[in-house]
């Protein structure tokens, strides 16, 4: 289901009833550039067995709200560019996210200008290879929460508040610098 609805510019809403996503390996791209998208009803996704999320939103310049409550994501290993672009993104709910397996996580947040506050404190980032630029560009973040207690396989940490310049609270919870 690589690119499923990608670039579909002009759809409004997608109605997932029966759709069976038990399977799905990888929803990559899924809804990619759908700019007309305000909101997505994902309470029927079973994402058990997804490996690749990246830039599954990506460029969905008019998603309003996303609740990804839903998700258990065990096997989850990219998030890459997963919410870029998002540009009038206002709010996001992705608590139930299982990220011990995700090995990048470059821009996932990136250019979501209208997010004011971000809490994943329940990442957890022990195999995290890759944090470039996640929050970049997210000019009305004022709050992060972020728990940086396990990073030791980091390699690649850049610009991660790139120009965030509403930022008043940085919360990086026991952030382990000694590797």
């Amino acid at each position: 289901s690589i690119g499923m609805f990608a670039s579909c510019e002009q759809l409004e809403s997608i109605d997932f009833t029966n759709l069976d996503t038990s399977k799905v390996a990888s929803m990559a791209y899924m809804f990619s550039k759908c700019k007309t998208l305000t909101s997505l009803d994902l309470r029927n996704f079973d994402t058990s067995k997804v490996e690749d999320m990246s830039r599954m939103f990506m460029s969905c310049t008019s998603l309003i709200s996303l609740d990804l409550s839903n998700f258990k994501t065990p096997n989850l290993k990219n998030m890459s560019f997963m919410l870029f672009y998002c540009i009038a993104l206002f709010s996001i709910k992705m608590n139930n996210f299982i990220t011990s397996s995700v090995l990048y996580f470059d821009s996932l947040f990136s250019n979501c200008k209208k997010l004011a506050s971000i809490d994943i404190s329940y990442f957890d980032l022990s195999s995290a290879h890759e944090l470039n630029q996640i929050f970049a560009v997210c000019s009305s973040l004022k709050e992060i929460h972020i728990n940086f207690n396990n990073t030791s396989n980091i390699d690649y940490i850049s610009r991660l508040f790139n120009k965030c310049n509403s930022l008043e609270i940085i919360d990086l919870g026991n952030m382990d610098t000694s590797s």
